[in-house]
């Protein structure tokens, strides 16, 4: 986490000295919002959470800064007999880079997050006729989250897709044993403190 940071702070520091220009946005500004989830991968469901993010304009179209978040998931698989049920807390720390193709009111954006997701333990049951149950621990990996967007003055839209680098092992007492994978798609709906237009 200290490692994350200090990477955000040196590539702030490093791209201001190389930009000196004249500034339509203030510099420093902050995002809070709620997100709505949908799973991907073997289990279909969704979930709902929250974020806040901390940002530096570097240039009017270039902002770094860092990205919390957490999320609460659910989701289910039924195939044929067998019914599969799971839940998941995530959370997530992120040092964050956005480009913003226009410096007007209306800036479409995309961007780019990466650092550690961690997940707390989760527990799916599934049934068939002879009945059965199974258990998932998480845990921490890294992840990347590409995000496309627009900020509409200091209302705020984006999507991204959360993509992590481990799955979650599922073992059922049949002796079944299934990797659910935990990325995750999800719609951020916020608003914006902060770097708002100068002139």
């Amino acid at each position: 986490m200290k490692n994350l940071l200090m990477i955000v702070v040196l590539i702030t520091a490093t791209t201001a000295c190389s930009f000196g220009q004249d500034r339509k946005y203030s510099k420093v500004k902050g995002e809070l919002g709620l997100t709505g989830d949908i799973l991907t991968g073997k289990m279909s469901g969704g979930g709902f959470g929250a974020f806040a993010e901390l940002k530096y304009n570097v240039t009017d179209r270039i902002s770094t800064g860092i990205r919390l978040g957490g999320d609460v998931l659910l989701g289910g698989k039924v195939t044929g007999s067998t019914t599969s049920i799971g839940a998941r807390a995530a959370a997530s720390f992120l040092a964050k880079g956005e480009y913003y193709l226009t410096d007007s009111k209306v800036r479409p954006f995309a961007g780019l997050g990466m650092g550690v997701y961690s997940t707390g333990s989760s527990t799916s049951t599934v049934s068939e006729s002879g009945g059965a149950s199974a258990s998932a621990t998480g845990g921490t990996s890294f992840g990347v989250m590409p995000q496309f967007g627009a900020n509409f003055g200091s209302f705020r839209m984006a999507l991204q897709y959360h993509i992590l680098t481990s799955k979650e092992q599922v073992s059922v007492n049949v002796g079944q044993v299934e990797s659910i994978g935990r990325n995750w798609l999800s719609f951020d709906l916020g608003f914006t403190i902060g770097g708002k237009r100068l002139d």
